[in-house]
């Protein structure tokens, strides 16, 4: 049996975490972004969607707290920094029947607002909870699912004035709902649950024309416990960042809470790094996991029922240098699959009838990269496989898998007090 060899680190990603600092803010759905001498935080409650600004001390400035809509039944949000410095909004509501439209924001560097509009309408034939959004160079559009035929994931693309300039299904996506993207120069990344039963995660990227180039299913969570809500990632040197929830299979959580996780993968999306962010007992948990990023510091956000309902954030130190990849086995030997098996004995890694592309992507931090001060900008080269890499096996049914039916794991999750 071959050893897993992944593009790996030089050693852990997460490297210290910080107490919780409650945020003075109502409601849920926070985001913050980084901005020069602190972060923008937004967040969502009765039905609108406000901002706030809070300093590098942690220490939030309720004078500036204001409404960004005029909305009052906006349900589910996704925002994002676009390459101009201004946020892409795109938030959820109910007309017809529920989650039935997507509307559309767009703020200044400032989080003034610019222009608003509308995704889609009561659309019954709609899946638009807990929407996915992308703003990079060359993408602006909106995530979301179909019914009849059942649709993971749909974009529906936005010019700057926000009108909608057409729409297409994405081949091999990932769920849209409790999803995110990303984009650099030269790709797409869709990361969310592989199906509705949210066993493992998917990972799809996509050329400019938006064709596949290749896909992975990643299993993220621990034993006896399902990884979920994936909604935010981000590429950093060769590492991918990912906040997203995870919750024991076995004990009486209420509704869809858990407990928060950052999880770090190689340019191959072998899970290198695990970090367990809260420890809420059952049934209360948290929600709505996010992070953003200045240098080697992550500033992570998430909603919390325990003792009461309330907004937190973390500081978590990441090391910069590790994100770079490395050739490192793991210690883990995954089960190989019969034709897994057979393709390292003769060489040749990948099923018949399925090429794919193996190159990982593109130079260049994805996303806010110009509210990132790190000198590189975070945009090491990622490549492919390294030397002496098990090369990954292409599943019959057309979704990249490894050895075992599921990518690599090299991490084992830790709580950093």
């Amino acid at each position: 049996m071959l050893p897993l060899v992944a593009a790996a680190l030089a050693g852990p990603i997460f490297l210290s975490m910080s107490d919780p600092v409650e945020l003075p803010v109502s409601g849920s759905w926070v985001r913050v972004f980084a901005a020069e001498g602190g972060w923008h935080v937004t967040h969502g409650v009765d039905g609108n969607f406000y901002y706030a600004w809070l300093a590098d001390t942690l220490t939030l400035d309720i004078g500036t707290a204001r409404a960004l809509t005029t909305r009052t039944n906006l349900l589910d949000h996704a925002i994002t920094l676009c390459p101009d410095g201004t946020y892409l909004h795109i938030a959820s509501a109910t007309v017809a029947q529920a989650d039935d439209t997507i509307y559309s924001f767009r703020y200044n560097d400032d989080f003034l607002p610019m222009v608003e509009g509308i995704v889609e309408e009561a659309n019954p034939n709609g899946v638009d909870m807990d929407p996915a959004v992308v703003c990079g160079s060359w993408v602006h559009a909106a995530g979301t699912g179909e019914r009849t035929p059942i649709v993971a994931m749909k974009l529906t693309f936005l010019d700057d004035t926000l009108a909608v300039t057409g729409s297409s299904a994405l081949e091999g996506a990932p769920e849209a709902a409790g999803g995110s993207m990303d984009a650099d120069e030269n790709y797409l990344w869709a990361v969310g649950s592989a199906d509705v039963r949210q066993e493992v995660m998917h990972v799809a990227q996509y050329a400019p024309d938006l064709s596949l180039v290749q896909q992975w299913d990643v299993d993220v969570a621990t034993e006896g416990s399902h990884a979920y809500w994936f909604q935010r990632m981000e590429k950093v040197r060769d590492t991918f960042i990912v906040a997203h929830m995870m919750r024991t299979d076995d004990e009486p959580w209420s509704t869809q809470n858990g407990n928060i996780y950052l999880s770090a993968f190689d340019a191959n999306w072998t899970l290198i790094d695990q970090l367990q962010v809260t420890d809420i007992e059952p049934p209360a948990g948290g929600f709505y996991a996010w992070f953003d990023r200045k240098d080697d510091s992550l500033l992570v956000s998430y909603h919390s029922l325990s003792p009461y309902a309330h907004n937190e954030v973390r500081t978590v130190m990441i090391d910069l240098e590790a994100c770079e990849a490395q050739a490192t086995t793991c210690e883990k030997e995954p089960e190989e699959s019969a034709e897994t098996h057979e393709a390292a004995e003769t060489g040749d890694a990948t099923v018949p009838g399925d090429e794919v592309s193996v190159d990982s992507g593109a130079p260049g931090a994805t996303g806010g990269a110009g509210t990132r001060s790190d000198a590189d900008g975070c945009g090491g080269e990622s490549g492919g496989a390294t030397a002496g890499a098990l090369v990954v096996a292409v599943g019959v049914g057309g979704r990249r898998r490894r050895a075992g039916g599921e990518s690599g794991r090299c991490a084992q999750p830790r709580f950093l007090h």
